[in-house]
């Protein structure tokens, strides 16, 4: 049996363990440049709206957009959002070829009856064995979207739906498997993430597997100790006023606040969403069996109450390696973290 409390990664006992971590130390070495095509179909930010120049047009209203990317059957699948989505729930994930200057875009669709908040920030495959083995046949995908405030759930998300036809129609809602939902604090619900945050980033997943283990991983920067409304300095912004002057920079950004982040993995057994999936479980209930912080290599130095330390991540089971993006690394620019999965 797994000790559910564990701080760090117990890896004698878990599915799928990291076991060693490469990162630049001199990150400004590294800098290349790639090309830009600028005719992909996923524009950020987009009011989600087909046009005849690619799935979304473009809006001034749109802020701190999502986006998410997979490479599956030969094609690029995609999602997107932003901060504040529609009340309406409008479609969220596309295809398109891997030839970026003709991109032959498909969709956009909507993923089942998830909550607008819930799927659009971060796409993986399903291991295809699990898959084949609780899903059906075909290629999977696995996505979701942590939203702060708990407005997608209070924890990570997941979804899991089948890769669509190409020619499936624009607008189309396909079919999905909830995997992991916790109440949102929409609802008012009490199934939550243990140790749940208000201020809880939750940027990336993958799903790990080597030999015959296997685990499905979010990484994010987690808030410890006190959680609050307000500005970083500690000021809380109360809920119907009077309201407090704001503060000056740095600390003028207003937003969900804990005492101190950090830089952590969760690690969740395939086999709860597996119980998930046939119902001996609710979405709700699945919880890690492990997290491991990953703080400890990170390359920049920030306050204890910097948020926004971790990225999107993507796993290759072909050579082993997991990758963690670590944001403004060197300067503003991001590094790339790799460790072997074994």
């Amino acid at each position: 049996m797994r000790d559910r409390s564990t701080a760090s990664l117990d890896h004698s006992s878990a599915p799928a363990t990291i076991t060693s971590n490469w990162s630049p130390r001199s990150p400004s070495r590294y800098h290349s440049k790639a090309p830009t095509y600028r005719n992909f179909p996923l524009q950020a930010p987009c009011s989600r709206s087909p046009t005849s120049e690619g799935i979304c047009s473009t809006s001034p209203v749109t802020r701190s957009p999502r986006a998410a990317l997979e490479f599956a059957e030969d094609r690029i699948h995609f999602a997107w959002g932003q901060h504040l989505e529609e009340d309406d729930p409008t479609p969220t994930h596309g295809s398109a070829s891997t030839d970026l200057q003709d991109p032959a875009p498909a969709g956009p669709w909507r993923i089942g009856d998830a909550p607008p908040y819930a799927t659009n920030d971060y796409l993986f495959t399903v291991d295809p064995a699990w898959s084949a083995d609780h899903l059906g046949a075909g290629t999977w995908l696995a996505t979701g979207r942590f939203r702060d405030g708990g407005w997608s759930g209070m924890g990570p998300a997941l979804y899991a739906y089948q890769v669509p036809l190409d020619d499936t129609p624009p607008g189309t809602t396909l079919d999905s498997v909830p995997l992991i939902q916790y109440d949102t604090s929409l609802d008012g619900g009490s199934s939550v993430l243990d140790g749940y945050h208000h201020s809880d980033e939750w940027a990336g997943g993958a799903w790990l597997s080597t030999g015959d283990t296997s685990a499905v991983v979010f990484a994010g920067t987690k808030g410890r100790g006190d959680c609050w409304y307000g500005f970083e300095n500690g000021v809380v912004w109360p809920e119907g006023g009077p309201y407090p002057d704001v503060p000056p920079a740095p600390f003028d950004a207003r937003g969900w606040w804990s005492s101190e982040f950090e830089a952590v993995i969760l690690f969740y057994d395939p086999s709860d969403l597996a119980a998930v999936e046939t119902g001996l479980l609710e979405s709700s209930e699945p919880q890690p069996y492990a997290i491991l912080s990953i703080e400890d290599t990170l390359l920049a130095d920030r306050r204890v109450t910097t948020p926004g330390r971790i990225g999107g991540i993507a796993y290759d089971p072909g050579s082993g390696f997991l990758y963690v993006m670590e944001l403004h690394a060197d300067g503003a620019h991001p590094v790339v973290h790799v460790w072997a999965i074994g």
